[in-house]
C-alpha cells in the first residue's frame, strides 16, 4: 500500500512544495518532495519533524504574522490529538516564503491506511494556493464595491442574509434603521424606524455580557461614526454576547453616487466556534503535555505582562523535584512521569487558587502570586506536607527543593531578578538536601 502511494504521489508532486511522510508517534519523516533551500539551509534542518518545522518557521521560511498559529497547527500533541479523534485531514493556510517572496500556500495532513494509536502515520502535503487566495479576495473587493451602490435589495445582499445573525440599514442623516435580516434577539430591542443611535445602544447594552458593555457602546455610537470609519469601508469589532457567545460586529460604507457617506449597513454575525477553536489552539501551546500545567512559552509571556504592572505583593518561587534522575535509573521513564505528574498536581493543588504554576524544564516549576511571602510559606510546608503522604505506584519519596523571593523583601527589583534570587535560594536547598538533610529546611522561608 505505501508503494502504491508514493507512485500516485510522484505523478502529482509537480502541484505541491512539499510532500512527507510523518509519523507522530515518534516524530520521524520520510521525504517525497522538498526545495532544495530548506533542505540544505543547516540553520532549521533536523531529524526530527517537530524541529525541522519549527526551525524552518522561525528561521522566516513563514511569514511572522502567521508564525504563532503556524506553530500552534503543527504542535505534534495537537496532531496526534486531532487525529486520534477520528478526524482524518487537517488543513492550515499560512504565507511562505519563496523566491524572496512570499506566497499563500496551504498544508494538508491526512491519514494513511497504516494509521493507528500505535502507528500515528500520515501524509504531509504543502500546496501554493497563491492564485486561489487572491482570487477569493479579488471577489471580496468586487462584493465590498456592489455593497456601496445601495444594492441592497439584490442576490448578493439576500445571499449575505442567510450567513449573518441580522443586517439592518441605517441612515445617519435621518436617524433611522430598517431591517434586511433579524433574530428576535435583535427585534426586542430594534423594533423603530427612527431613533437608530439609541435602539443600538440599548441593544448592546442588553444583548452584550457586561464586560464588553463599554466596547459595544463605543463601537455602536453614530455620533463618532463618520470619523471613526474615514476612508475605511468596514469596521470590525468582536463582542462577547449573552446568547450566542462570541460575534463579529460590522459598520459597512454604503456610499450615494457622488461617494458620500449617508448610510451604513450593521451586521452581526456569530462566530463562537471559530473563537473557541482559536483559544483551543492557544491553550494547546501554552499548556505542558505531561503535567497539564502551563509551560515555558506561557510563562515567557507571563513575565513580560508582569512588568508592565505594579505589584504591592508579589511572590515567586522556583520548585525542583529531588532525584528525578535515580527514580529513572532505578525503576524506568514510567515512573519518572509518574513522579513528574503527581509533583505537578500537588503543587497545582496548592498553589492554583493563589497563583499560576509552571513546568518550566524536566523537573523543575515555578509558581507566581501575587500573595504575601507569609501566605505563600505557608502553602510551601503544605506543600511538602502533602509530598511527603503522597504514595504512588513506585517505592520512591517524593521530595522538592524550593526557593522563594517576595517583592516585599526586594521592592526595587524587577520580576527576572526576583526569579534568579529564587533560583538561587533553591540550589542552596538542593545542596542541603543532597548533603544528608534530606528536607527542606522551614527555617529558611520565615
Amino acid at each position: 500500500m505505501e508503494k502504491l502511494l508514493e507512485q500516485t504521489l510522484k505523478i502529482i508532486e509537480d502541484k505541491f512544495i512539499k510532500v512527507l511522510y510523518v509519523n507522530l508517534t515518534d516524530d520521524t519523516f520520510k521525504i517525497v518532495k522538498a526545495s532544495q533551500d530548506e533542505l540544505s539551509d543547516e540553520r532549521c534542518y533536523s531529524d526530527s519533524f517537530s524541529k525541522w518545522f519549527s526551525q524552518s518557521a522561525k528561521c522566516g521560511y513563514v511569514h511572522f504574522n502567521d508564525l504563532d498559529s503556524f506553530l500552534n497547527s503543527i504542535n505534534l500533541d495537537y496532531l496526534r490529538q486531532h487525529f486520534n479523534n477520528n478526524d482524518d485531514k487537517l488543513g492550515i493556510c499560512y504565507r511562505r516564503a519563496l523566491n524572496d517572496t512570499y506566497i499563500w500556500a496551504k498544508i494538508e495532513i491526512t491519514k494513511t491506511e497504516n494509521y493507528t494509536l500505535d502507528n500515528q502515520e500520515v501524509c504531509l502535503y504543502v500546496l501554493n494556493i497563491n492564485d486561489t487566495v487572491f482570487a477569493i479576495n479579488k471577489k471580496e473587493h468586487q462584493l465590498e464595491e456592489k455593497l456601496s451602490i445601495q444594492e441592497r435589495d439584490n442576490e448578493i445582499l439576500k445571499s449575505l442574509a442567510n450567513v449573518y445573525y441580522s443586517i439592518h440599514l441605517i441612515d445617519l442623516n435621518n436617524d433611522t434603521i430598517s431591517e434586511i435580516r433579524g433574530n428576535q434577539d435583535i427585534r426586542d430591542y430594534i423594533n423603530k424606524n427612527s431613533y437608530a443611535n439609541l435602539q443600538l445602544k440599548i441593544a448592546m447594552d442588553n444583548l452584550i455580557v457586561p464586560s464588553y458593555v463599554d466596547k459595544a457602546l463605543r463601537f455602536v455610537d453614530l455620533d463618532t461614526l463618520l470619523q471613526r470609519m474615514g476612508t475605511k469601508s468596514i469596521i470590525t469589532e468582536e463582542l462577547f454576547s449573552k446568547n450566542v457567545g462570541w460575534v463579529r460586529v460590522n459598520f459597512i460604507a454604503v456610499k450615494d453616487e457622488n461617494n458620500n457617506l449617508n448610510k451604513v449597513l450593521f451586521v452581526i454575525r456569530v462566530i463562537d466556534e471559530e473563537k473557541r477553536r482559536e483559544e483551543s489552539l492557544i491553550q494547546y501551546s501554552y499548556t505542558d503535555g505531561l503535567t497539564k500545567l502551563y509551560n515555558r512559552r506561557a510563562y515567557d509571556n507571563d513575565l513580560i505582562n508582569i512588568k508592565k504592572k505594579t505589584y504591592e505583593e508579589l511572590c515567586i518561587l522556583v520548585i525542583d523535584a529531588n532525584g528525578l534522575k535515580q527514580i529513572n535509573d532505578t525503576y524506568g521513564h514510567q515512573a519518572g512521569d509518574e513522579f513528574i505528574r503527581d509533583t505537578a498536581t500537588i503543587i497545582s493543588e496548592v498553589f492554583t487558587s493563589v497563583g499560576r504554576c509552571y513546568r518550566t524544564g524536566g523537573d523543575e516549576f515555578v509558581v507566581i502570586a501575587a500573595k504575601s511571602k507569609i501566605e505563600m510559606c505557608k502553602r510551601i510546608i503544605k506543600l511538602n506536607q502533602l509530598l511527603a503522604k503522597h504514595i504512588g505506584n513506585y517505592p520512591y519519596k517524593m521530595t522538592v527543593s524550593v526557593g522563594y523571593a517576595s517583592i516585599e523583601d526586594y521592592p526595587s527589583l524587577s520580576i527576572e531578578e526576583l526569579e534568579k534570587i529564587a533560583d538561587k535560594k533553591m540550589y542552596e536547598n538542593k545542596k542541603l538536601y543532597y548533603d544528608g538533610i534530606g528536607q527542606f529546611n522551614h527555617a529558611r522561608i520565615q
